[in-house]
């Protein structure tokens, strides 16, 4: 369960960054087996000095049109997966996820 788990978060991970890579609102996500923190951030979120340089409004912006996806991100940044998503469910984070760019696209990180 926890390698499925663990490969699915990484997936996750890196379909969000992707998915949001040329845009105004570059996500970083910091990756954990099961749970994720992404930020609005050009730059890797590493340890707590970084993330003073992310953008929490352009990321609450993200989170909201997300949600309008279909997709529930935390405000905070905090994303759950469980084995309970498949790859499909992947499939459409990633596509929501470029289309909720598309939506905030006027936010600029800072």
């Amino acid at each position: 369960t926890y390698p499925r788990l663990e490969t699915m978060a990484a997936r996750r991970g890196d379909a969000l960054e992707e998915a949001t890579a040329e845009s105004a609102t570059p996500l970083y996500v910091r990756r954990d087996t099961g749970v994720g923190h992404a930020f609005v951030s050009a730059r890797p979120v590493l340890r707590y000095p970084d993330t003073l340089h992310a953008n929490g409004e352009a990321y609450r912006l993200f989170a909201g049109a997300m949600l309008m996806e279909g997709i529930h991100l935390m405000p905070k940044g905090i994303i759950y997966l469980s084995t309970a998503h498949t790859e499909s469910d992947l499939d459409r984070t990633y596509e929501a996820a470029r289309r909720a760019v598309r939506a905030t696209r006027a936010v600029r990180p800072s």
